[in-house]
């Protein structure tokens, strides 16, 4: 006697990341999904790839540049300008700059990076909270975000995919940029 075995497909209405019905039935990810891949996610990637680099040597700007273009959960190629911004805006209280100078001693010096004690403390939070399913975030601008009950079920079940190891860590990273 053989059993009727029949093989599950993956239903088109349930965001692949959570496993929970999506609110818009078009989109690949879930709002939460989305929303999470996408916010304060860039700053926890670039923390992250300088304390690695940081064993072994600063990084300039231009090698930042290089080692998150050979990222794969990145998608679009960085821009050096933009980088530059963005690291302005870390510069305050996460990371400690020097300068450099050039090998030949001619132009300006090489600006290099490394992350500080607050840096440290705030790229362990961001990991904890990723690993948890929550938003990287730990302040938000504007509005409170309230975390509804519909937020935690979700994050509950993100967590519990990412300590089965149903997928990668970063897969469902950057949305946006890498048209998912």
């Amino acid at each position: 006697m053989e059993a009727n075995v029949e093989t599950k497909k993956p239903d088109e209405n349930l965001c692949p990341s959570c496993g929970k019905v999506k609110q818009y039935p078009t989109k690949h990810l879930c709002f939460y999904c989305y929303r999470r891949g996408n916010m304060g996610t860039m700053k926890l990637i670039v923390l992250e790839h300088i304390k690695a680099a940081e064993d072994t040597k600063r990084l300039s700007t231009n090698e930042l540049v290089d080692v998150l273009n050979r990222f794969q959960y990145i998608g679009k190629k960085v821009n050096i300008h933009q980088m530059q911004n963005f690291i302005a805006k870390l510069r305050s209280y996460k990371l400690i700059t020097s300068a450099k100078r050039r090998p030949n001693g001619v132009g300006r010096p090489i600006t290099e990076h490394m992350v500080s004690k607050s840096g440290n403390r705030f790229l362990a939070k961001y990991k904890h909270n990723w690993m948890l399913g929550l938003l990287v975030p730990i302040k938000f601008k504007g509005k409170a975000q309230v975390m509804t009950q519909d937020h935690r079920d979700r994050a509950s079940s993100i967590r519990g995919k990412l300590m089965k190891h149903e997928y990668e860590i970063y897969t469902f990273i950057f949305p946006e940029r890498r048209k998912l």
